[in-house]
């Protein structure tokens, strides 16, 4: 499978406008979305990986670039220890280039030059990717085998898109939430390395480098710390990217089209989702580096309307936050007007016994790292 049309090497500073360009070509669906990098796609992948990773994928005949992705690495916790693991991220692939080897051509140049560290690394698909949905039905041909790795599926991950109204939360709070401050820190750094690893590929945080790359314009009240009997028993980060990711709503199916005249004024009566425009880049906030004291739910419940009512202060439209569809956890985010999107989170690897390498439990994707 083996071509010479391409050319794979890592990524450059020049090599940003290119890449820029292939994240403005939106995901097909009925809403058709764009996950935006601008400016500077090198800035948003410092958020997702602590050692930064990409690669271009080059047509030799007319030097275009005609797919790009990243392989970075993280620390997380594995089995209750801090580990480096490889993350897949931010595979785009021109239209034109679709139907042509280079697919594939990645496939084997990863194989060859990019090593998986614990034997894996680890990746999220969801429903509208059809590109590495087709990558991991390919695999079922033979004589890919050798070139496709294993796409071994892990659990399901759920993305709450939740929408911020302009009526006041009522409901009384289960323990006490407020914004974290500078002397919160080593607490928070103690109560989060405890709880943390109970979750697997949890990443790791250092909460005293807020300043670096890793964690881009988070500062201690961008947290929320929960108490009970001045004890800390949780804690969650809103976080706006919006400053080096978005996300625009590109175009709308037919359908959508007409349904949306009626949606819009029933939903904003009754509650729901409404359709923004087409052209609209959403205006939201991350709900991030969830933990509470074992995993209570009725703790996170608070923090979540302790940032609710903080983020409507601040004008967002939307929340977003990620789990594992097992965990206890979302139980606390019902009763929101909310819209859900499942994927599936994959072990990547050649080995076909990497589940034994991993104990069984609930895992922790990091929705503001994706």
């Amino acid at each position: 499978m083996k071509s010479s049309r391409f050319q794979i090497a890592l990524a450059q500073p020049e090599d940003n406008r290119d890449i820029c360009r292939l994240f403005r070509i939106p995901f097909a669906g009925e809403i058709s979305l764009a996950m935006e990098r601008e400016p500077d796609y090198f800035s948003g992948s410092k958020i997702q990986y602590e050692e930064p990773e990409t690669y271009v994928c080059r047509d030799r005949t007319n030097n275009r670039m005609a797919a790009c992705f990243s392989v970075g690495k993280r620390s997380v916790f594995l089995n209750g220890r801090k580990t480096p693991l490889r993350y897949h991220s931010d595979l785009r692939i021109d239209p034109d280039y679709q139907k042509t080897s280079a697919l594939f051509d990645i496939c084997s140049y990863f194989k060859k030059h990019i090593d998986f560290l614990e034997g894996f690394s680890q990746t999220v698909v969801f429903s509208d990717n059809e590109i590495l949905k087709g990558l991991i039905d390919y695999r079922r041909h033979l004589r890919l085998r050798a070139i496709i790795p294993l796409y071994v599926s892990h659990g399901r991950y759920v993305t709450h898109t939740i929408i911020i109204k302009k009526k006041k939360w009522v409901h009384p709070y289960a323990s006490v939430v407020r914004q974290a401050r500078e002397e919160d820190i080593p607490r928070m750094q103690e109560f989060f390395d405890h709880e943390a690893k109970f979750k697997q590929f949890y990443p790791c945080y250092d909460f005293s480098r807020l300043k670096e790359n890793y964690y881009h314009g988070l500062k201690p009240e961008n947290y929320f710390v929960a108490f009970k009997n001045s004890q800390l028993v949780g804690m969650a980060g809103i976080w706006n990217q919006q400053d080096v990711k978005q996300t625009r709503i590109v175009q709308y199916s037919r359908r959508l089209k007409v349904l949306k005249h009626f949606i819009n004024p029933l939903v904003s009566l009754c509650g729901g989702f409404v359709l923004p425009d087409e052209g609209t880049k959403l205006n939201s906030v991350m709900l991030h580096t969830i933990v509470t004291q074992n995993n209570a739910p009725e703790i996170f419940k608070s923090l979540v309307q302790a940032v609710y009512e903080y983020v409507r202060t601040q004008n967002y439209k939307y929340m977003l936050c990620g789990l594992d569809e097992r965990d206890g956890l979302n139980e606390a985010l019902e009763g929101y007007a909310k819209r859900e999107v499942r994927g599936t989170h994959y072990l990547v690897s050649y080995d076909e016994n990497v589940l034994q390498k991993i104990h069984k439990g609930i895992f922790y994707l990091e929705a503001a790292r994706i």
